[in-house]
């Protein structure tokens, strides 16, 4: 558009011709991007309805106040809570860390299994490594 016509009052009409194109357009980058990217690897559904996936986020939750005790311990000066606190929040940590890819490797296989083998035959096949003979002469 050059400055004249961008300048120009737009009729509900264009704008709304205007308005259907650039969706149009969206829709398409949209779907070549998909296409390009291939499929999520992970079925959103699968990963949320795992119950290592449902208590990841209580987890989580108790890891924060957990640490929100730690920092209460820490200005309150009382060490032996505090001490405590910590080691709980590091623990409640790691385990909400191994219980989130825990949980990703499960919705991994149980998504390749629902995908069935037709996916499976348009991978890529890997390369096997050959082993050369040797000649010794």
């Amino acid at each position: 558009m050059s400055s004249k016509e961008s300048k120009k009052k737009l009729t509900p009409e264009e704008r709304a011709e205007q308005d259907a194109k650039a969706m149009e357009s969206a829709r398409r980058l949209r779907e070549r991007r998909e296409a390009a990217r291939g499929e999520a690897p992970i079925d959103r559904d699968i990963h949320l309805s795992l119950p290592l996936t449902r208590v990841f986020i209580p987890l989580i939750l108790l890891t924060l106040v957990m640490y929100g005790v730690t920092r209460f311990a820490m200005s309150s000066h009382n060490t032996e809570l505090f001490r405590i606190s910590g080691i709980a929040t590091t623990v409640l940590f790691i385990t909400a860390f191994v219980v989130w890819f825990v949980s990703r490797h499960q919705a991994k296989k149980l998504t390749e299994e629902m995908r069935g083998p037709k996916e499976r035959s348009e991978e890529k096949p890997k390369k096997k490594l050959l082993k050369g003979k040797r000649k010794d002469g």
